[in-house]
């Protein structure tokens, strides 16, 4: 296999997909090599939709809740959370405002378990713009 990749000139991947190149005799690569779909930092992983979209809406939620304009992002995560009383997840946060620091919240469950409620009084300890 490694006399077979030294004859091709470099990889073109987009998106995990391998493009056609072609070797310096020009001759094509063998259609039959494929790579796996990888995200750069996800290790293969794949985000499922309802995590999507729980994501997207609590991100909405903060959005309204401090008035954020387009040029603040929002980010919301789920982490492991040793505390025993957070069942094993915890839900956070991030509010990134142009020119001020970043800010962070936690709700002490998993993301599809904490709800409106507890994240907006979560949201009580960060300033509105």
């Amino acid at each position: 296999m490694a006399a077979f990749w030294g004859r091709w000139s470099g990889s073109s991947l987009l998106g995990g997909v391998i493009c056609p190149i072609r070797s310096r005799s020009g001759a094509a690569a063998p259609p039959e090599i494929k790579v796996p779909r990888m995200g750069l930092f996800s290790l293969g992983r794949r985000r499922d939709e309802a995590a999507e979209q729980a994501r997207a809406h609590v991100s909405a939620l903060v959005r309204q809740h401090l008035s954020l304009g387009e040029h603040d992002a929002v980010t919301v995560s789920e982490i492991a959370c040793g505390d025993p009383g957070c069942g094993g997840a915890e839900t956070v946060v991030l509010i990134l405002r142009a020119g001020r620091r970043t800010e962070a919240v936690k709700v002490k469950k998993a993301l599809f378990l904490a709800t409106d409620e507890e994240i907006l009084l979560a949201l009580e300890t960060i300033q509105a713009a």
